[in-house]
């Protein structure tokens, strides 16, 4: 399911050339929820993140809660073209992603 970017930094703004997708991992034997966020650079875009941790925080799967994440800027940089997967970990019973409108944005300082 597609994530929409929100509140994006100027220092992040390379990651309005990624499509972000959130992919819910279902059957797994957890009492914990799993999803892989991926980022799929946007066709013909040539992205050039600055190295190191770029923090956001993921909004919108259960009302008033939040899940901070960080994303790679190094390994983008290493792997040009190539799509980024992150394991999240819910820590809850699997959410009920219908309906709902996923939003990332940059952590603020």
């Amino acid at each position: 399911m597609p994530v929409t970017l929100e509140e994006i930094a100027n220092k992040d703004q390379w990651l309005l050339d990624f499509d972000v997708l959130l992919v819910p991992v279902e059957k797994m034997r957890s009492d914990s929820s799993y999803a892989l966020l991926v980022l799929m650079p946007k066709r013909d875009k040539i992205v050039n993140p600055p190295g190191g941790e770029h923090w956001f925080v993921l909004s919108g799967y259960e009302p008033n809660d939040e899940k901070p994440l960080s994303i790679d800027g190094t390994y983008l940089k290493q792997h040009p073209g190539q799509p980024e997967v992150i394991l999240l970990d819910f820590l809850t019973w699997a959410p009920n992603y219908e309906g709902k409108k996923l939003v990332l944005r940059s952590q603020p300082k």
